[in-house]
């Protein structure tokens, strides 16, 4: 069993003034059902959310934690990451660190 997965399809190019890029469904061997498209299921699961508000670093290997710095998700392992505020007329870096986020 896997994750819901996804519907193959080879990226093609974007189009200039719209939302969308284009893409071709190509092969879809056993990924069709009936000549309808069908999910493809992936190798990884999706964590339960059950008790997740004790989860304190996420992803699978543990690289999120509960601290946001608003630049990376190593929160506040990573000590290089700041960001510019206004400070009077000039740019500040500044350090941000907000815990449980």
């Amino acid at each position: 069993m896997g994750s819901a997965g996804i519907v193959k399809r080879t990226f093609v190019s974007v189009s200039d003034g719209s939302a969308f890029e284009l893409g071709s469904d190509g092969d879809l061997g056993l990924f069709a059902l009936g000549g309808v498209k069908v999910r493809q299921v992936t190798s990884r699961n999706a964590p339960s959310v059950i008790n997740a508000v004790f989860n304190l670093r996420n992803f699978w290997d543990g690289r999120a934690n509960d601290i946001f710095n608003a630049v990376t998700p190593f929160g506040g392992a990573d000590a290089r990451a700041t960001v510019l505020a206004v400070s009077g007329t000039t740019l500040a870096s500044e350090v941000v660190r907000l815990g449980s986020s």
